[in-house]
């Protein structure tokens, strides 16, 4: 039986370190389930709309809509539009410069909620792209957006 027990160890071994590399996070609370590291080609050219939040309420009648092309990442949370370099890089969505905004001048529950989307784009949120379901997370704010067709 020992003389079998190394051989068998040694081919799991092998074929352990022969399986796929790809960079993999924990997305489920089962600990079974996971998913391919989001990379910023995964959301290049694409379009996000707000489909619900947690720990923030969005502004009734309003959408929370997050571009990423070409480096940037055009935001808008209201009526101003802010803009900045951005990359994907750990499980996060990174600024890569600080964010410019238009200002152009809104009511108040529309300029808090601009701000709270720099505040929380600016705090590298962690990321998780489950098909067209985007999900982003700093701490206990959850922001969940969805690809436009």
């Amino acid at each position: 039986m020992r003389r079998l027990l190394a051989p068998l160890l040694l081919l799991a071994l092998f074929l352990t370190a022969c399986g796929d590399d790809a960079d993999t996070v924990d997305v489920g609370d089962d600990g079974g389930d996971t998913a391919t590291e989001v990379t910023y080609a995964d959301l290049d050219g694409r379009t996000f709309v707000s489909t619900g939040s947690t720990g923030y309420e969005i502004v009734a009648d309003t959408t929370i809509t997050l571009n990423v092309e070409e480096g940037r990442t055009p935001a808008a949370a209201g009526r101003n539009t802010q803009n900045g370099g951005v990359e994907v890089a750990e499980g996060q969505l990174r600024l890569t410069s600080q964010l410019a905004s238009t200002m152009m001048g809104c009511e108040e529950p529309l300029m808090a909620q601009d701000q709270w989307v720099a505040s929380f784009l600016e705090a590298d949120p962690d990321i998780v792209l489950d098909g067209d379901a985007l999900t982003l997370t700093v701490g206990d704010e959850v922001l969940e957006l969805s690809a436009e067709p």
